[in-house]
């Protein structure tokens, strides 16, 4: 099976580094269980409001950014089942390269010497990617997936993405599950991979 995975929030936690810049520039204290809402403009002090996108291609964020706790192992343990990862995520200008280079030194893709990883997929409209199955964290995104092309995805359950619980119907939670780890990740792909 083709399984579209994005990388930040999902692999990369990457609000930890940007909220740390954006805490030490506009002396705040906000964290990611703060942030209610995709809309990251929404919750710091309204004199960075859209500025706070400006981290996003900020040429050294990525060299300080995590791994999501259990990302490593679960994908080696999803593709030791046979199936095919690739990590599709939306980028800012100057995002691109930082981020393949990102997933390259934590094991999520091989190294292309004058490419990009095969792996890698700079997209911003995910449903653009014919696979089976997208894991994914932006509620936007795997609403779009679900009732656009009629698959399933796996949502990880993040403070910002927990106002989709009240915002759809039965029918879309058939298709769609959630996930609080990466251990829930993996039991979902395993359920489908049996049940195919």
């Amino acid at each position: 099976m083709i399984i579209a995975c994005d990388v930040d929030g999902i692999t990369c936690d990457l609000h930890v580094e940007w909220l740390r810049r954006y805490n030490r520039d506009y002396n705040d204290t906000l964290t990611v269980e703060g942030c209610r809402s995709w809309n990251m403009h929404d919750w710091v002090k309204p004199e960075c409001g859209r500025k706070i996108y400006d981290y996003l291609s900020e040429p050294d964020l990525y060299e300080h950014v995590p791994p999501v706790d259990g990302s490593q192992n679960g994908v080696e343990r999803i593709r030791s089942l046979g199936h095919q990862l690739f990590f599709v995520t939306a980028n800012t200008y100057g995002m691109t390269d930082p981020k393949a280079r990102w997933l390259i030194q934590y094991g999520f893709c091989k190294e292309n010497k004058h490419h990009l990883p095969e792996e890698y997929v700079p997209l911003m409209d995910k449903n653009a990617l014919d696979a089976r199955l997208l894991i994914d964290d932006g509620a936007h995104n795997v609403l779009k997936w679900v009732n656009g092309k009629g698959r399933p995805a796996i949502l990880l359950e993040r403070p910002y993405n927990l106002h989709l619980q009240d915002e759809v119907h039965s029918a879309f939670w058939a298709r769609c599950f959630r996930a609080f780890n990466w251990d829930d990740i993996v039991r979902h792909v395993e359920s489908m991979s049996h049940a195919a």
